[in-house]
């Protein structure tokens, strides 16, 4: 990866972006294995003026959580695939920079190195840096936490080691040691015997006592600073024998401070070494329950708080986290959840957008199984109906530009440029896999394509960590998210959609349409899949990953990221058209489109006149399919029925409005049988769900026109019909009538 950032231009040409790019890698790869060109290599005095050029003026920050502001783009640039190093410390030899070869990964070698600057952070946080031979050179460490400043992560006069490095040539000029794997580097304290002896004072000045690092960690900790907080507890304990009271205090202030910064893992490792020797420690105890819950490990949590409240039964904070777990554990078994309640946590109709949500996982009637040349993918294992509830999980990650800052990588190797925010997915979850590595187990059994790498493990007691490896995963299993999925999210928030990764969807396999197919939808980080139609048992459930409305060229292009081919009846069915019969058609919807502007100043008359030829558009373009819609949904008619549907609804031509917008659903293939006596609706076939909230729009519709005809048998059966449509798009039904305000007159 390499790094730079730029504001955001109002078209941006990110292709040719690309282009030149990949023009300068050609010229550094002719460097590979050769020492770098005097000319090339930055002066001590260049690189320190280099590196403070990109520190932000007094009182002036570039930061916000660790980041460069929103206002600009943070571009990655990604042109190897290497995996991390798996040696241990003492089986590799010392070099230094003068040894170094550009574009070379140096195996079995490793350097040691002294920051000479502030560190700043546009990709990378970036250092100049020295070896103890005085040689210089600039310093990048990729996907380094967001929550942190630079100068917190590499402060100046900072000791490293760098594993196995590689060696570049940057685009600007110069060179540097770039750091993409976070396993790879190893930060030193001050009295490590791999400091270089010049670099050590000469006589030591009286350090802090344990008492004083421990009241220093008190104060960090509750001026909120927790990394800090978190430093000074370490080396209390390494400091004191273990069964001190005083190591003992500090592992307990240090569970806590980690469970603070979502360090969960290690939050419940120092608990349980206190309960090893004091099983029925409060604090101990409660420390461990607080984190494996932040962990999701709830079976687990619920053993601890019931282990706790019966040695100290008064402890409130101890009922209240029993409470909450028992939800969890009820919402894992049952999935029986607060919808509404998980709709308002978002905060998205305050703009507060608080998405990460606090709920368990349900997986339903579905499992894991092996797929016919598509690897692994989920199956019924019982008949379900339509609207079920499959699955509903918490994202492992997610992202959102508004939030968390605009990124985009641009990938060389796949030659692709990524205009979502996944490369902070990326960072995030590589600082979650390393600091939390029970969690990696799920994650890296994702696909990766054709890059394997290093799927765990460990060395020198640390996590290894393959970038390239998450990088791979998460952009092959990644989800565009809205932090709401209804029509006036964009109205609500003024945002457009994020994107995340969810493990256990990631597993559902692609399908422009077909038997299994199922929808998905987001309240904040929560995704819910619900059965699109009636799904027989031991059928496999798939979504499209993109809009099946569009042509089967552009939809045969876009599964390319994906290395497969959709063999789904849509699919055979087009390929069975000509290039000329989609072209025919599409000339032939905007010219139909067209008479939407009719619309934008409505005048009865040129409305009225203008119906004759809408018609015999709509009669042709339905005529340019071969097939009936049971078996080839027809996206582009549904279309151009919908033009004609508005403009009848403006001439207030009620049964006409009815008439052609069931005829705009039975185009996508649905089969819908009425019996207007009783007011009973039912679905003798369900058909292509692609088209969204729109359908749930169109029926709330069609009852609003029926509530005109004063039918109202007719409007509550709709109206109950557009509900369900809205709970399988939305993810909940109780947000339908205040949505449908927007798409109905009622009583006008």
């Amino acid at each position: 990866m390499d790094m730079s950032t730029a504001k955001p231009p109002s078209e941006p040409r990110w292709d040719t972006e690309l282009w030149e790019f990949q023009n300068n890698l050609r010229h550094t790869r002719n460097q590979k294995g050769q020492r770098p060109n005097p000319r090339d290599r930055y002066s001590r005095a260049q690189l320190i003026q280099d590196q403070l050029s990109f520190q932000p003026n007094p009182g002036e920050s570039r930061y916000r959580g660790g980041t460069q502001t929103f206002d600009d783009v943070q571009v990655t640039y990604i042109f190897h695939r290497f995996p991390p190093s798996v040696a241990p410390l003492k089986s590799l030899r010392k070099t230094y920079i003068d040894n170094l070869l550009l574009e070379t990964n140096h195996r079995g070698e490793y350097v040691v190195l002294r920051t000479i600057t502030p560190s700043t952070r546009l990709t990378a946080v970036m250092s100049a840096v020295e070896d103890e031979t005085g040689a210089c050179d600039h310093l990048q460490i990729y996907n380094m936490n967001r929550d942190l400043h630079p100068k917190q992560i590499l402060p100046e006069g900072q000791v490293v080691i760098i594993k196995e490095p590689f060696y570049k040539m940057n685009l600007n000029r110069g060179t540097g040691i770039r750091v993409d794997h976070v396993s790879d580097i190893i930060f030193l304290d001050p009295d490590d015997d791999h400091i270089p002896i010049k670099w050590q004072p000469s006589m030591k000045a009286p350090g802090k006592t344990p008492v004083d690092w421990k009241e220093e960690g008190n104060s960090y900790y509750r001026s909120k600073k927790f990394y800090e907080a978190i430093e000074c507890y370490t080396k209390v304990i390494n400091m004191v024998p273990d069964d001190a009271v005083l190591a003992k205090a500090s592992r307990l202030n240090r569970s806590i401070s980690y469970c603070s910064t979502d360090f969960h893992e290690k939050a419940v490792e120092d608990a349980e070494y206190i309960l090893k020797d004091d099983p029925t420690n409060e604090k101990a105890l409660f420390r461990a329950a607080k984190a494996l819950y932040q962990g999701r490990r709830f079976t687990e949590c619920k053993a601890y708080i019931t282990t706790l409240l019966k040695t100290y039964p008064a402890k409130k904070e101890a009922k209240a986290l029993l409470l909450k777990v028992d939800k969890r554990l009820y919402e894992e078994r049952t999935g029986q959840y607060d919808f509404e309640e998980m709709r308002r946590l978002t905060g998205v109709e305050r703009k507060n957008e608080a998405v990460k949500l606090d709920y368990a996982d349900f997986i339903g009637p579905v499992e894991i199984q092996e797929s016919v040349g598509k690897g692994r993918g989920f199956f019924t294992t019982k008949d379900v109906k339509y609207g079920e509830l499959l699955l509903c999980t918490k994202a492992f990650q997610t992202c959102y530009a508004h939030l968390d800052g605009h990124s985009i990588s641009i990938d060389t190797v796949e030659n692709k440029v990524e205009k979502e925010c996944g490369d902070v997915v990326t960072t995030n979850i590589v600082q979650k896999l390393y600091n939390n590595p029970s969690t990696s187990k799920a994650f890296l059994d994702l696909y990766t394509g054709a890059y394997e790498g290093v799927k765990d493990g460990f060395v020198d007691g640390r996590p290894i960590v393959d970038t390239f490896r998450v990088y791979q995963a998460q952009r092959l299993n990644n989800f565009s998210c809205p932090i709401i999925s209804t029509a006036s999210h964009a109205y609500l928030t003024g945002h457009k959609d994020g994107c995340g990764l969810w493990i256990t969807p990631s597993y559902i396999n692609h399908a422009c349409w077909g038997p299994g197919a199922v929808v998905r939808s987001f309240i904040g980080d929560m995704m819910l899949v619900r059965a699109g139609g009636d799904i027989k048992k031991g059928v496999e459930v798939t979504f499209s990953y993109l809009n099946p409305g569009d042509i089967n060229k552009r939809r045969r292009t876009c599964l390319d990221n994906w290395k497969f081919t959709c063999d789904c009846c849509l699919c055979t069915v087009e390929e069975l058209e000509t290039e000329a019969d989609r072209m025919h058609r599409g000339e032939i919807l905007i010219k139909i489109l067209e008479f939407e502007k009719l619309l934008e100043n409505p005048h009865l008359r040129v409305l009225i006149s203008s119906l004759p030829k809408l018609i015999l558009l709509v009669e042709l373009l339905e005529n340019t399919y071969k097939r009936p819609s049971a078996e080839q949904p027809r996206h582009i008619l549904a279309r151009g029925l919908l033009t004609l549907a508005k403009i009848y609804r403006e001439l207030k031509s009620h049964e006409l409005f009815i008439e052609t917008t069931k005829s705009l659903v039975t185009a996508l293939a649905f089969d819908i049988e009425e019996d207007m006596e009783r007011g009973k609706i039912s679905f003798r076939k369900y058909g292509d769900m692609s088209a969204g909230s729109d359908l749930s729009d169109n029926f709330a519709l069609i009852a609003d026109a029926y509530f005109m005809l004063n039918n109202p048998l007719m409007f509550g059966a709709y109206i109950e019909i557009a509900a369900q449509f809205h709970e399988i798009y939305v993810g909940e039904r109780e947000s339908f009538l205040n949505l449908d305000q927007e798409t109905m007159h009622m009583a006008s």
